[in-house]
Formats: structure tokens, C-alpha cells, sequence
């Protein structure tokens, strides 16, 4: 009869340890007003659907659907405050990691699974990563996990319900942004090798029935986002925003210049981070030497290498490789290290003197000196106190009904005055030639302007670089406020 353990010796104990340690490496981030660019982006557009506007219609922006309505709840209840954004964001991360523990049960014994879910929100707790934003990989990815664990689940019960609800919520998470079902492809991948590995009569058959379970779990939620959006008028501008838009942006970056910057990636993470590498490093030979003892399924290999390629994929996919795509790949890195870890752990029994390595390895690499971010996507104090001061005085000048175009500045002003812009325009897409290219974003918002413009514009000097533009202002505004950088100017009665 085997003892049965009390609660805080168990892994569910072990479990809670980890989210509480992402939880307080999150912590220090409630109050701040900006961690990344993209939140800012993401907020407004959901502050315009709570105030009854039309998604990529009156405010743009080219993320999936399900990113903005998630949000809108949570900005309907703030009510311009940073902290229930910044909480509903680490809740969400918490609730990824109990579908990544799950997982990772499904590979390694329950004493090491602690480490997947430790190690995946210690990546969405790195500064340099992004990974302290509410940012699209921190949505997307909670949707892909569990449509991951439903996939590993079928393959042990092989009930076609659990592959519907795989598909469900890979359909899911493509409307939370497209990538995230390359992380999911790997469930398809092992449908297929399940069937043709048994080399049994029918097993064609057997593999086109548990894809159409799978497809049409997929196609559900999709088919539910165009009937919404059908009958809402603007299917059209959802699928430009979202496909279309998207497709271009992803073409007007050169193949070469996408690699050279994928190598230099992946060559600052290496040299960088020497700690995850070389525990990847390590899971990854443990893979292959596919040693007798241990206790991984038969389908591990197979598992992680897709997995990894998918994500990677999808990390490859912009082209443009922004740091926070790479938060896709904490999936993969995180089941890898886990698996190493419990395949040196459990054939000797261990893994208590490894526990504390894989906790060290986290808080390295959330707090050692490289993670300060090449590319500055934690704010300063500075920043953040400019963006108090400006939102207050615009908060305390503005009339009830004012409209507001801030330029170069953080688009999060919308959301903190509960101000709007003219144009749907109203933040980075403007003054970028290679989306202006893509959009007319540019003439679609002075147009905009000629027949509505703006009471008030926030700028930087070194932001204004469209000649019409800076024409229009010195015309029409004159400055009344300057804060740091950043300028505040009115339309003139």
C-alpha cells in the first residue's frame, strides 16, 4: 500500500511554490505604467470596444480577436488603472503554468514536474524578453498549452473528445494570435506517427478520423469569429487586419536580412545565457541517448523535437524578430530542461539535490547582469513618471469630449485619460513608411484630421518627421506643456 504524503510534500505543494515564486518576480511590475510598446497598443483597442467601438475599425491594430476581448473586461473594471491589467496578466501566466505542469506530468515523475512551470514563468518574468508585458505570447500561449496537454491526454485514453477539444483550443489561440498553432502542430504530428507506427491494416482510416475530430475542434471557434464579425458588418476589415496586413508585413522583410537576424538571436541567447543553454544542451543529449531507465513515454523524442521546431517556426515567423517572440519557445526549453533533470534524477533518486539547482538556474536567469535588455523594453522611472505627469495634466485641462493624437509618445495615454483619437491610426502605425506602405495610414489620417482634428497632441521633437504633418501642427496648435521629452501642444480656438 503505497504512503499517502501530506499535502505540502506533494507536487501540487511543489507546484504552488513555483507559482508563487513567478508571482513575486511579477510583483514589483503592478504600478508600472509601461513594460512594453505592444501592451499599450493592446489596451487601446480594448478601451475603444468598451466604449462601443468596432474592432479594427475605429481603433486598429493587426492581433487576433480573442487578444481584445479578454482584455476588455479588465479595462471596463480598471478604469484607467494599471493594476488590475497588471494582476489579470500574471493570472492568466499562472493558470499557463498549471497547463504546463500538466504536461509535463504526462513526460516525467511528479517530483520533478515543479521545474516546467518554474522555469516557463521565469521566462515571462525576464525584462529583456518582454516578458513582464501583457503581450500577445503571454495570451496566446495559455490556450496552446492546454491544447497541447488535451493532445497527450488522447494519446493514452484515445477517446476522440479530447482531440476535439485539442482542436478547440488551437482554434482558440490562432484568434489570440496566428503563430501559437505552430507550438500546437505537434499534436497532429503524433496522431499521425500513433497510426502508422502500429503498421496496422486501416490505419490510414484510422488517422483521417482522429484528424477530422481534430479539424473540426479547429474550425468551431474560427467559424464562430467570422459569424461574429459577419453579423457585426466588418468581416472585411478582420480578415485584411489579421491576414492580409499580416502576410505583407511578414514579406517586407528580405529572407537574408530575417536570417542574419535570427543567427544573431540565437547567438546573444547562447553566449548570454550560458545557464539555460546548457541545460537545453544537456536535455537534448539526454533525448537522444534514449537511456533504458528512463521513465519517459515511448513518444518523448518525437514530442519535444516537434514541439521545439514548431515554436521556433513560429518565433521565425515575423521575420521582424522582435525578443518577445522568442517567449514561444519557453515551452520547449522548459519541458527539456525538465526532462534532463528528471533523467538524471529519477534512476537515482536525486531529484531533492537537483530541486535547488533548477530554482538557481531560474533566479539567474531572471536577475543575472546580461537580462538588463539590449532593447529597453522595461521603461525607466524616468519614462514612467513623465507618462504620470502628462496623463494628469491631460486629465485635468481636457474637456469631457476631447479627442487626443499622441505621436511617437506611449499610446497608453488613451487609455489612461480615456481620451480618443480622430483615426483609427492613433498610435505607431502613423509615422512608419513600411506600414504606411501597407495601410495609407498616413493620408487616411491627416484626411481624418482636415475634417476632425485633434484638441490635443502629444509628441517628441525627434518624433515629428512627416512634413504635412508638422505643416498642420504649427498651423493649427501651439505648445502648452512640456515634460521631459515630451511635448503637449492645443488646438488653437
Amino acid at each position: 500500500m503505497t504512503e499517502q504524503l501530506p499535502f505540502w510534500k506533494g507536487p501540487w505543494a511543489r507546484f504552488l511554490l513555483a507559482a508563487l515564486i513567478v508571482f513575486g518576480l511579477r510583483l514589483h511590475t503592478l504600478e508600472q505604467i509601461v513594460v512594453d510598446w505592444d501592451e499599450s497598443v493592446y489596451l487601446v483597442v480594448a478601451r475603444d470596444l468598451v466604449d462601443g467601438g468596432t474592432l479594427y475599425r475605429t481603433a486598429w491594430d493587426h492581433k487576433g480577436p480573442l487578444l481584445y476581448a479578454v482584455l476588455s473586461p479588465v479595462v471596463a473594471l480598471a478604469d484607467g488603472s494599471m493594476v488590475p491589467v497588471r494582476l489579470f496578466a500574471t493570472g492568466w501566466l499562472l493558470l499557463t503554468m498549471l497547463f504546463v505542469e500538466l504536461i509535463a506530468r504526462r513526460l516525467v515523475p511528479s517530483e520533478v514536474s515543479f521545474a516546467a512551470p518554474l522555469l516557463y514563468g521565469t521566462f515571462f518574468s525576464v525584462p529583456v524578453f518582454g516578458g513582464l508585458a501583457a503581450n500577445g505570447e503571454l495570451f496566446m500561449m495559455m490556450p496552446a498549452c492546454a491544447a497541447v496537454w488535451a493532445g497527450l491526454v488522447w494519446m493514452d485514453a484515445r477517446r476522440p473528445e479530447w482531440l476535439l477539444l485539442s482542436g478547440t483550443l488551437t482554434g482558440a489561440a490562432f484568434l489570440f494570435k496566428p503563430t501559437a498553432v505552430l507550438s500546437v502542430a505537434v499534436v497532429p504530428l503524433l496522431v499521425l506517427a500513433r497510426a502508422s507506427g502500429r503498421a496496422e491494416k486501416g490505419w490510414l482510416r484510422r488517422v483521417c478520423i482522429d484528424g477530422t475530430w481534430f479539424g473540426a475542434g479547429l474550425l468551431a471557434p474560427l467559424a464562430g469569429a467570422v459569424l461574429v464579425f459577419t453579423v457585426a458588418g466588418n468581416l472585411g476589415d478582420a480578415l485584411y487586419a489579421t491576414i492580409a496586413f499580416n502576410r505583407a508585413y511578414v514579406a517586407g522583410t528580405p529572407f537574408l536580412e530575417s536570417w542574419q537576424q535570427l543567427s544573431a538571436f540565437f547567438g546573444w541567447t547562447v553566449l548570454g545565457d550560458p545557464f539555460t543553454f546548457a541545460a537545453v544542451a544537456g536535455g537534448v543529449f539526454l533525448v537522444l541517448r534514449r537511456r533504458s531507465d528512463h521513465p519517459w513515454p515511448d513518444w518523448t523524442g518525437l514530442f519535444l523535437g516537434g514541439l521545439t521546431l514548431g515554436s521556433l517556426a513560429g518565433v521565425c515567423l515575423g521575420r521582424n524578430l522582435y525578443f518577445h517572440y522568442y517567449l514561444q519557445m519557453a515551452l520547449p526549453i522548459a519541458l527539456v530542461i525538465t526532462v534532463a533533470v528528471a533523467g538524471l534524477a529519477a534512476p537515482r533518486g536525486v531529484w531533492r539535490k537537483l530541486a535547488p539547482a533548477v530554482l538557481l538556474l531560474a533566479v539567474l536567469s531572471a536577475f543575472s547582469p546580461h537580462r538588463s535588455g539590449p532593447e529597453g523594453l522595461t521603461r525607466t522611472p524616468e519614462e514612467d513618471q513623465t507618462l504620470r505627469v502628462v496623463a494628469g495634466y491631460l486629465a485635468q485641462n481636457k474637456a469631457p469630449d476631447d479627442t487626443l493624437f499622441v505621436l511617437g509618445g506611449q499610446p497608453v495615454l488613451y487609455y489612461l485619460t480615456g481620451m480618443s483619437s480622430p483615426t483609427p491610426y492613433g498610435f505607431w502605425l502613423f509615422h512608419a513608411d513600411r506600414w504606411d506602405a501597407i495601410l495609407g495610414s498616413r493620408s487616411t489620417t491627416l484626411e481624418a484630421f482636415a475634417s476632425s482634428p485633434p484638441d490635443w497632441f502629444v509628441f517628441r521633437p525627434h518624433d515629428v518627421r512627416v512634413p504635412e504633418l508638422e505643416a498642420f501642427m504649427m498651423r493649427f496648435y501651439h505648445p502648452v506643456a512640456e515634460f521631459g521629452d515630451t511635448r503637449i501642444a492645443r488646438r488653437v480656438p
